[in-house]
């Protein structure tokens, strides 16, 4: 290895960590003045990715998750658009720092989830042509969608609120409206059952949905779920999560 190179490696590795030997022949205050160039454009990306995990953070325990994360973890992507995505790795990793909120990674990846549908403009969101009646055509699920299963309700979370948060399973949907824009919704058990279920490439009409659903919940009386279930299906579309059905031949 050339002495440059060398050189850049004990001087990326400092500022990563000042614990490690600083560069030779480098003048200390230059040193501090590049690490806090490095940590403070870090935290500032993080903060703007996950608002409401810093501001239930004291300062001080906002400023050193971010300096952990700049130490020990290695980006697999030089994105800066997908390095919130490596903070939730990073958290979800096995990080175990013993003063962490029990909740951290989950209202990390749930903040990232909202960034994530955001970014994914490569996919359309257009319901054109999904006309066909929900039980009777295809059901076509929104494909800007992550279906979150989280135990704590990292979607109540605030300032004021994050201490006595206690645990509760929560399962979101969180997907891009037609209007561009991130949403949320709060879904039952058995409706993200549902919602899940549309996600395989194979499912078919809108009734047989139900009645596979009908019969994982080994249901007393399936055609009055299937009954019911066309209400919950034109919830779904109501908030997007679902885009419409299409005709079936």
């Amino acid at each position: 290895m050339t002495d440059l190179a060398q050189c850049q490696r004990d001087f990326a590795a400092y500022l990563r960590d000042p614990r490690q030997p600083a560069p030779p022949g480098v003048d200390a205050r230059r040193l501090k003045l590049y690490r806090d160039l490095v940590l403070n454009n870090l935290e500032n990306l993080l903060a703007k990715a996950f608002p409401v995990l810093q501001t239930v953070l004291p300062p001080a325990g906002w400023r050193a998750l971010v300096g952990d994360f700049c130490r020990e973890h290695r980006a697999h992507t030089p994105s800066f658009l997908r390095l919130p995505g490596e903070f939730v790795d990073y958290l979800q990793a096995g990080r175990a720092a013993a003063d962490d909120l029990p909740f951290l990674s989950e209202l990390a990846d749930y903040e990232w989830r909202h960034l994530e549908v955001t970014l994914a403009l490569d996919v359309v969101v257009d319901r054109a042509g999904l006309h066909a009646d929900l039980l009777a055509g295809q059901i076509v699920l929104n494909p800007v969608l992550r279906l979150c299963t989280y135990q704590f309700p990292v979607h109540t979370l605030s300032p004021g609120h994050a201490a006595t948060c206690a645990p509760a399973r929560s399962f979101l949907a969180v997907y891009r409206g037609v209007d561009e824009s991130p949403k949320c919704a709060q879904l039952t058990p058995v409706t993200a059952r549902l919602v899940a279920l549309m996600a395989d490439p194979q499912v078919g009409r809108g009734c047989e949905l139900l009645a596979h659903l009908a019969r994982e919940l080994a249901h007393p009386d399936p055609a009055s779920l299937v009954a019911a279930g066309r209400e919950i299906l034109e919830e779904l579309r109501r908030r997007e999560i679902v885009l419409g059905a299409r005709h079936l031949n």
